[in-house]
């Protein structure tokens, strides 16, 4: 038995309810139509008091965090630089694990890390052409974008985001919370409601051995991973259709 509780505070302006949540990214300035300066800046603070109190491995009790540092900017407006955009976040965790009390396949909070750290989390700019089409370049979380569902901003636990198959492939996961990857990503938006986008990311993010540290490595065998997705409106919902694989070789996690 879980007795979960939950606390978030946060220092920033007032904004719409419909803006994604932590870990996923929010309207721009240059998208917002009014907004009274070029830049905007977060820190959203996150706290999880959860605790075993039946079953599982051991009982007890953890107390998880999550710190967001958000930076971004309307580059046109600050600089002239035309249809771009500019993002930053840091991101700091306790790495206090309440899987190690519960034994879960699927991690019982989408804010465990496993590894108390400060990190660079994403960097990136974002070039529009014309009013349907963007190039995203940089260190990039791809489930801001990709396999991206309403319920993960309203449940705990982890599985109500990205799909489970694809959050715990490859060597190090795909670049998604808490390690990113240098990614580029393509996106076209032909009509309202409907988008294509697709991406090509380093394979393994961050350094698997070292997973307290921001790192970029390219090569050594890492390959890429290549992701495409189509999204639709569907009955006041969304289709999502999409495919990714990786171009390395690595060991199957079933031992096959």
């Amino acid at each position: 038995m879980l007795l979960p509780f939950l606390a978030l505070t946060a220092l920033e302006p007032p904004r719409d309810e419909r803006e994604g949540q932590t870990h996923t990214h929010r309207t721009l300035p240059a998208q917002e139509g009014g907004a009274d300066k070029p830049w905007n800046f977060e820190l959203v603070y996150t706290a999880e008091l959860m605790g075993n109190a039946a079953g599982g491995v051991e009982r007890g009790t953890r107390y998880l965090d999550n710190l967001d540092i958000v930076f971004d900017a309307d580059l046109e407006r600050m600089v002239g630089w035309t249809g771009a955009q500019l993002w930053l976040y840091g991101l700091y965790n306790n790495g206090n694990s309440i899987s190690d009390l519960v034994g879960d396949a699927q991690a019982v909070s989408n804010i465990e890390t496993g590894t108390r750290a400060i990190r660079l989390y994403e960097a990136w700019i974002d070039q529009k052409f014309g009013d349907s089409a963007s190039l995203r370049v940089g260190l990039y979380d791809l489930n801001s974008e990709f396999d991206a569902l309403d319920a993960s901003g309203l449940f705990v636990s982890s599985p109500h985001g990205i799909g489970t198959d694809f959050a715990q492939s490859g060597q190090n996961g795909p670049s998604i919370f808490p390690s990113t990857s240098l990614a580029a990503r393509v996106a076209f938006t032909p009509a309202e409601g409907w988008a294509v986008r697709a991406a090509v990311l380093d394979g393994v993010p961050g350094d698997p051995a070292r997973p307290a540290r921001t790192a970029v490595t390219l090569g050594k065998g890492d390959g890429a991973l290549l992701v495409g997705e189509v999204e639709a409106p569907l009955a006041g919902g969304k289709l999502l259709l999409g495919h990714w694989r990786y171009t390395g070789a690595f060991d199957r996690t079933d031992g096959a």
